[in-house]
């Protein structure tokens, strides 16, 4: 599938028209220009590999190349990055790409942040301010190019739903401090870390999720709290994508069949809590889009249209929290057709283990999945090869499994058939069992199982020894109640 282009060429100028997450823009206010914009951000790539391909990680982090030559920055670090004694001494307004964005081992995902990053950046020093984003339940902005042409979506973790800083009322309640984030099973501003992992799990772009990277920025039209000192924010960006409309729009005829298997192979594997009409964006596929707003007309009907799927930090969940999986594309006629040739090869050949290394050379430190997050992925993609490859079922039959049946409130139903089948494993012998070992040579060692990277040697064995007792009993059961139906 082709890869999406972050060109500022292409990238409509502003105007009052439905864009990322179905929001209008309502300012196009932006400071004086400035001085002319510096050199390019990254170092071009001397990479002999090609692309990203799903049956080959890159394992050799030795020739690789940084961007910006950037220490990994923790957020604990990046809100004390200004000087206590100086509150009023701004950061400079920029975009650092935090290390190691460039580690897939491609040249073209390098290329790809790269031109990304450098289009934000001379928006941000020609002064271009950022634009919120109203109807978002977190702080949302649009980054330009010092064409004042959008380029990129940023959102930043600390103003997530339920973040500490969130500037809609989103806030945690006091009498209740277990309340999730986005989503039951994902913690308040671990939403952003989401965002990158559904890019690079993106296989050979095939379901064409956007350019997406970690990043900090600074500038001083994100919310900030009246008593905080001015200081960056690290959180996702994301290339914004032309479009006229979202799947809410138009009638489900345009869709190929291709798009939607596509999108939900990614929305399976990664248990998406939140997959409406309203992100996934429709885009005519040969032609630019027009900058003139409105849905498509009954002369356009005939066509058939590119889908491109974002907002992504709803997704893998903690492991045992699945209650709120929800697909729109569930009964779309296209979901209930058999995979294509092409789909049953891509799934073939995941591999969640290469998958999970992919993500540990490429997240940022402190920025890794919870070890329950990366259950759900082997999980997850476990039931797409089984039921696909084995079973020959449909997309519509894989996530009937894992969605729960009703229209009320999903937590108030029955749970699903994946809950049930994740449950009678957490709880078998051997699997709790290994689990006690494992949090034995954690609290030995003073770790804290919450984070998926290697810290050292032996809690690498003792979550692999888990992993694979797990996964054996998830298998035996996932086996014993489909074949037996």
């Amino acid at each position: 599938m082709q890869s999406i282009s972050i060109s500022a060429a292409r990238s409509p100028t502003i105007r009052a028209q439905r864009v990322v997450s179905n929001s209008k823009v309502t300012s196009n206010t932006s400071l004086p220009p400035a001085a002319p914009i510096v050199a390019k951000l990254f170092k071009t790539p001397q990479c002999a590999t090609g692309g990203r391909n799903v049956s080959k990680v890159h394992n050799d982090l030795s020739d690789t190349v940084s961007s910006l030559n950037l220490q990994p920055i923790p957020r604990q670090e990046l809100i004390k990055s200004v000087d206590s004694n100086a509150k009023n001494t701004q950061p400079a307004i920029n975009i650092e790409v935090l290390k190691p964005g460039v580690y897939t081992g491609s040249s073209v995902y390098t290329e790809e942040i790269s031109l990304l990053a450098n289009q934000v950046q001379t928006g941000l020093q020609a002064r271009v301010a950022p634009i919120p984003i109203d109807d978002c339940t977190g702080g949302v902005y649009y980054l330009r190019t010092k064409n004042r042409r959008l380029t990129a979506v940023f959102k930043p973790a600390d103003e997530e739903p339920y973040a500490l800083n969130n500037p809609k009322s989103f806030q945690k309640p006091e009498q209740a401090p277990s309340v999730s984030g986005i989503r039951q099973g994902i913690a308040p501003e671990d939403a952003a870390v989401r965002e990158a992992v559904a890019y690079l799990l993106d296989h050979q772009h095939f379901a064409k999720v956007p350019t997406t990277m970690l990043a900090s920025l600074y500038h001083p039209a994100f919310h900030y709290h009246a008593s905080e000192s001015l200081h960056r924010k690290i959180g996702s960006v994301q290339a914004y994508v032309p479009h006229r409309d979202t799947a809410d729009d138009v009638g489900v005829s345009m869709f190929r069949a291709s798009d939607v298997q596509a999108i939900a192979m990614l929305d399976i594997r990664l248990a998406n809590q939140d997959r409406h009409g309203g992100n996934i964006l429709v885009v005519e596929p040969t032609a630019s889009v027009s900058s003139t707003p409105g849905a498509m007309t009954k002369a356009q009907t005939g066509k058939q249209v590119s889908l491109i799927p974002i907002d992504h930090g709803a997704c893998l969940p903690r492991v045992s929290a699945l209650s709120e999986t929800y697909f729109l594309w569930l009964f779309w006629p296209q979901a209930k057709q058999q995979f294509s040739r092409a789909a049953l090869e891509y799934i073939a050949a995941l591999d969640a283990h290469h998958d999970l290394q992919l993500l540990e050379a490429n997240l940022p430190s402190g920025h890794h999945l919870e070890r329950e997050a990366a259950l759900t992925l082997h999980v997850c993609t476990a039931l797409l090869k089984f039921c696909s490859l084995d079973l020959k079922m449909t997309a519509h039959d894989i996530g009937m499994l894992m969605c729960r049946d009703g229209i009320v409130s999903q937590k108030d139903l029955s749970p699903s058939v994946l809950e049930i089948m994740v449950a009678s494993t957490l709880i078998d012998a051997a699997v709790l069992k290994s689990e006690v070992l494992l949090r034995l040579e954690d609290k030995q060692r003073g770790m804290q199982a919450v984070a998926f990277n290697k810290q050292t040697q032996a809690q690498g064995k003792a979550w692999s020894n888990y992993v694979a007792i797990f996964m054996q009993t998830f298998r035996r059961v996932l086996a014993n109640n489909l074949t037996a139906k």
